[in-house]
């Protein structure tokens, strides 16, 4: 997908620096691209102007990535998701309790 047709982006990392620095990037090159600490922020600003890609680190303390992508999906189904994270062990293990309890 072209940067012309995917122009709104959430970033969302309870970490300022990492989710400021990454919309920051975004806005350079185009990108309507704002920043959330906060992943309820974010879908509570979603309701209002949902974005055409949502970009979440998994491990927050609020509300995990993969449980903000899960209410994204349902709520905005257009809306193209990316997770990162920076703690690979911790996230794969993560992952696997989380698909063992949805599974």
């Amino acid at each position: 997908m072209s940067k012309h047709q995917l122009r709104r982006v959430f970033v969302v990392d309870d970490e300022r620096v990492i989710a400021e620095t990454l919309a920051k990037i975004l806005q350079m090159t185009g990108f309507l691209a704002e920043a959330f600490t906060n992943p309820l922020d974010a879908l509570r600003h979603a309701q209002d102007s949902a974005p055409d890609l949502l970009i979440s680190d998994v491990i927050m303390p609020q509300l995990s990535g993969v449980e903000l992508a899960m209410r994204f999906r349902v709520d905005h189904p257009a809306c193209q998701i990316l997770l990162l994270s920076g703690r690979s062990g911790k996230c794969f293990a993560w992952f696997s309790l989380m698909f063992l309890r949805i599974a």
